[in-house]
């Protein structure tokens, strides 16, 4: 015999003792599973093994209402300059074009006022044009790392993107989603290479602007989604 998920919930209220054995036994390992694939997603399975390998009924449905809460509670977003809030952060991120150029304006141009000489030394470093997606370089005065952070986009996405916008004119709606998918896939891309370079370079703190946002003009919204979405993949393939 065997009861239903709904059944075990209602008498587990019961008493203490009752919670303890429909909970903690053996046969109870489908009613967590039920609960943690009900409550967190299929995938939530995958993610607590590479979180805590073994872990199975109770201790696997805590373990991934940990992770939920520890990801809401280290993603901020705060209002301002991003040098005025870095205090504890490891790494800066600082948007860069090809060339790596201070432009003398935006986000860009602050962060490298604030690093000062060190930056730019190893800035000057690097070979041009840059073809990477982010160069670790010193911090100086600002932080302990500055992430330069490609954000000029490429010719072949600004050709597409006109492409797109002549379609657009001819077709209606259509290709107009297909632009924001293809801006919303460029934005995306560039905080995931952030990310997992942050990572990679064994850092876990990082401060950064809404990059895209200024000269290249993306509304912050779509930039908004896509920061959240890269950090969200990245910490649940790494929990």
């Amino acid at each position: 015999y065997a009861l239903r998920v709904r059944c075990v919930g209602q008498l587990s209220g019961t008493c203490r003792a009752a919670r303890s054995l429909l909970w903690s036994e053996p046969e109870a390992q489908p009613l967590w599973h039920e609960l943690l694939v009900r409550r967190f997603t299929d995938s939530a399975v995958d993610i607590v093994q590479r979180a805590r390998p073994g872990a199975f009924g109770p201790l696997a449905y805590k373990t991934a209402r940990a992770l939920r809460l520890l990801f809401k509670s280290n993603v901020e977003i705060i209002p301002g300059s991003v040098v005025d809030e870095v205090s504890g952060c490891e790494v800066v991120a600082c948007p860069a074009t090809r060339y790596l150029v201070d432009g003398g304006v935006g986000a860009q141009h602050v962060i490298r006022r604030a690093a000062g000489p060190a930056l730019e030394d190893d800035v000057s470093k690097l070979r041009l044009p840059f073809l990477g997606s982010v160069a670790m370089v010193s911090g100086g005065s600002l932080a302990p790392r500055v992430a330069m952070t490609m954000t000029e986009p490429s010719q072949e996405f600004i050709e597409a993107i006109m492409v797109e916008r002549g379609t657009s004119a001819r077709e209606g709606t259509g290709s107009v989603e297909r632009q924001l998918r293809a801006i919303m896939a460029f934005v995306h891309k560039i905080h995931v290479d952030l990310v997992t370079c942050v990572r990679q370079a064994g850092y876990r703190s990082l401060a950064m602007p809404t990059l895209c946002t200024g000269g290249i003009g993306i509304p912050p919204s779509i930039v908004a989604i896509a920061a959240m979405s890269a950090l969200r993949e990245d910490f649940l393939a790494h929990p």
